[in-house]
């Protein structure tokens, strides 16, 4: 019996702790069809959130209250925090009882727009106009399709090393050392988050990001992912065969 992973990381994790062998397994990551090309407007920086709230949205707002306060420039000053965030993506409104103050809180703080889930194709559009993922994620993500779809947009990500996101974001992401206590976590995703908006549109930041466009809308293309499965597939159905046959 074959157990898929989707990332590397995964496999090592099912490896050390379920004793699964790796021979026994394989790694076949995620896809995307990617973001269309798009020009992003030239005004405030347009900071977003779409992954579940328990991945770490009350640290975002805590955060982004200590970088308005503690890295005042132009550029952050005016920038916006957009959140699309519940558990309805899951189909599971029961869950959203316990952060009904968490979403209070971003519908009442300043500069931050708060939607609840919206669907994938919104989300998508919405993108195009976002700059940077601010993504202070607690749980360890086996990889993660939020900032996969946030790199083909051409946004910065800001997010911790925590989990499979470093092998996600392959190097692009602007990375920092995970903070299991909560108020250091803050301190630091504040400090980065600020460094972020005030570097994206300077000439080195959007040269790398044009690289990591590439990179994205080429490793996690649908078109390249689904050769992958094909040949897992088949290797399967041979296998199989092979087993009748014997």
């Amino acid at each position: 019996v074959y157990k898929r992973q989707v990332s590397n990381w995964q496999q090592y994790q099912y490896g050390v702790y379920l004793g699964v062998p790796y021979d026994h397994s394989v790694v076949i990551q995620h896809a995307i069809d990617p973001i269309p090309e798009h020009e992003k407007p030239k005004d405030k920086i347009n900071c977003v959130y779409f992954s579940t709230p328990h991945r770490g949205l009350e640290l975002l707002l805590e955060a982004w209250s200590l970088m308005k306060q503690n890295y005042s420039s132009e550029a952050v000053d005016a920038a916006e925090l957009n959140i699309f965030s519940s558990f309805k993506i899951y189909d599971r409104p029961h869950m959203d009882e316990q952060f009904r103050h968490v979403y209070k809180k971003a519908e009442d703080m300043p500069q931050v727009n708060y939607s609840g889930s919206v669907s994938n194709d919104e989300i998508r559009k919405n993108l195009e106009n976002m700059r940077v993922l601010a993504y202070p994620s607690t749980y360890m993500e086996t990889a993660c399709i939020t900032a996969i779809e946030s790199l083909s947009a051409k946004c910065l990500v800001v997010c911790p090393n925590l989990g499979a996101l470093p092998e996600t974001c392959a190097n692009f992401a602007w990375l920092y050392g995970y903070e299991p206590n909560p108020d250091r976590h803050v301190v630091v995703h504040a400090h980065i988050l600020a460094r972020a908006i005030e570097a994206y549109w300077k000439d080195e930041t959007q040269a790398l990001m044009n690289l990591q466009k590439s990179y994205f809308d080429m490793f996690y293309n649908w078109d390249i992912r689904i050769n992958q499965w094909k040949a897992f597939l088949q290797s399967l159905k041979d296998g199989i065969e092979a087993q009748e046959k014997s």
